[in-house]
């Protein structure tokens, strides 16, 4: 397991036994959204019955539903790549109070974050590695 690996799964734990989570309803047949500051770098569902999917354009965004009307009340993680780890308290609604959660800084009001080439995380993970494996010009 990788330095960075270890790193995630110590800031999970220690956010999970001191920071508190929000409640979320989900639905079977109404889509909840949560709405982030940045992309969304990873995501832990509770529940295979929660199911969950990233936006393939707005990558500051997740859409929620109930993949069953008997979804146990369970846990999301959500963490993005500005560093937050968000924690919410889900359980099955058939009419959820609030589908749309905004969780971006209202100071600064950011627009959903969408990539101006046409990559998704793998083919940004590949160009990644390779700048961080090229030698540096002029560093001597």
């Amino acid at each position: 397991m990788n330095s960075i690996h270890k790193l995630l799964i110590g800031i999970f734990c220690l956010y999970s036994i001191t920071g508190t989570a929000q409640s979320l309803e989900v639905s079977w047949d109404k889509t909840t959204v949560l709405i982030f500051d940045s992309r969304i770098q990873s995501i832990d569902r509770g529940s295979r019955l929660l199911l969950g999917q990233q936006d393939d354009k707005a990558l500051n965004l997740l859409k929620l539903k109930a993949g069953s009307k008997e979804l146990p009340e369970t846990t999301l993680h959500v963490l993005t790549a500005d560093g937050d780890l968000h924690e919410f308290q889900v359980k099955y609604s058939e009419s959820p109070m609030k589908t749309t959660w905004d969780f971006r800084d209202k100071e600064e009001a950011k627009p959903a974050q969408i990539p101006k080439y046409d990559m998704d995380q793998k083919d940004m993970d590949l160009v990644a590695d390779e700048l961080a494996n090229q030698k540096g010009k002029g560093n001597h």
